[in-house]
């Protein structure tokens, strides 16, 4: 009888240990390189909405803008739509259901309540400096309205705020990152 006990306990502990085991290899071969590149993506966001406000403070026309920030885009847009789409798929996946606040807070990194879903926030902003959104109304080279004439803005704070609410995205990335890993490492 004792021995059927001690096996029994036995086969639990390994069971522990098997997920336990499973829990660190789709962490590390899941979540951590989605992190890495998303932490990439979100440095060239910064570098260049920082460099697209410089511009626009500038003497340099809109059209040089909205140039710039065209061909920097390019630079990481596979980064952006591979970290992106494998996300997407891994929120489906059953098997990693300890993982997928993360990979909601990855995908709402780049799809806030008001940007389609095919689009990424450096997109939605060139078409907003563009004027190919429907709520912009370009005044001059340094402002705009939006179409219900609530407010005249410059285009500097349209950055600055695309900017502000892509730090705040990556503070809940970041976040869910940390507890997901003390999860796997606890």
């Amino acid at each position: 009888m004792l021995d059927l006990i001690l096996e029994a306990f036995n086969k639990l502990v390994d069971l522990v240990k098997y997920r336990q085991a499973r829990d660190e290899k789709q962490f590390v071969v899941f979540v951590e390189p989605a992190f890495q590149s998303l932490m990439t993506v979100h440095k060239d966001y910064l570098v260049m909405f920082s460099q697209l406000q410089m511009q626009i403070n500038s003497s340099h026309e809109l059209k040089d803008a909205i140039n710039q920030l065209r061909s920097a885009r390019v630079v990481y847009e596979a980064e952006r739509r591979g970290v992106l789409a494998q996300c997407q798929v891994l929120l489906g996946e059953s098997g990693l259901r300890k993982f997928h606040p993360f990979f909601a807070a990855v995908i709402a990194y780049f799809q806030p309540v008001d940007i389609e879903p095919w689009n990424t926030p450096s997109m939605k902003l060139l078409e907003m400096l563009r004027a190919g959104s429907p709520e912009v109304v370009i005044v001059n080279d340094r402002d705009f309205t939006y179409t219900d004439g609530t407010r005249r803005y410059h285009f500097d704070e349209l950055v600055e705020q695309h900017t502000r609410q892509l730090r705040e995205r990556w503070a809940r990335v970041s976040e869910s990152f940390a507890k997901v890993m003390a999860d796997v490492n606890a």
